[in-house]
């Protein structure tokens, strides 16, 4: 029993392990981004690029970042768009010995019962964090409503 117990204490929690790091900047909204990999934006060139193509923006300035402090992390993820967009209920960043960690909880688009003929369509939305410059592995960990919060997406430690 006291076996169990210990092995119980000693899982790791994605949700609470790590030291809590404060996101800089964060967005999360429709997007444009045609690739569904996660991608880890080190430099101003490609967070430009990258703007332009999040919210077809050609000629307007992406939000200033530090990239001498701060890399910006990209997640597509695909979801229901309807009535009511998704939405960013909550964002926390821990950070551990081997990975950040980018906890979100996510709510779909959706429409209300009251809400007929609006047909609910599959779009793809960015999770986009501007987060302290690492060569960390970064997962993407989801906390639905109800179940285990799960990795759904990792960009890969860098070996430099």
């Amino acid at each position: 029993m006291i076996t169990f117990c210990l092995m119980l204490f000693l899982q790791e929690d994605p949700l609470k392990d790590g030291d809590a790091v404060t996101p800089v900047q964060k967005w999360f909204a429709e997007s444009r981004v045609k690739k569904d990999d996660a991608l880890r934006i080190r430099d101003e060139a490609a967070w430009k690029e990258l703007w332009d193509r999040h919210k077809e923006t050609k000629g307007v300035k992406p939000p200033a970042v530090d990239f001498t402090k701060h890399m910006v992390v990209v997640f597509p993820r695909p979801m229901a768009f309807g009535c009511i967009p998704p939405e960013l209920v909550s964002l926390d960043v821990r950070e551990t010995k081997e990975a950040l960690r980018v906890i979100a909880e996510i709510r779909p688009g959706r429409c209300d019962n009251d809400m007929h003929g609006h047909p609910m369509m599959m779009g793809k939305a960015a999770l986009i964090v501007v987060v302290p410059r690492d060569k960390k592995r970064v997962d993407l960990v989801e906390k639905p409503k109800a179940g285990e919060p799960k990795v759904v997406m990792t960009l890969d430690a860098l070996k430099e």
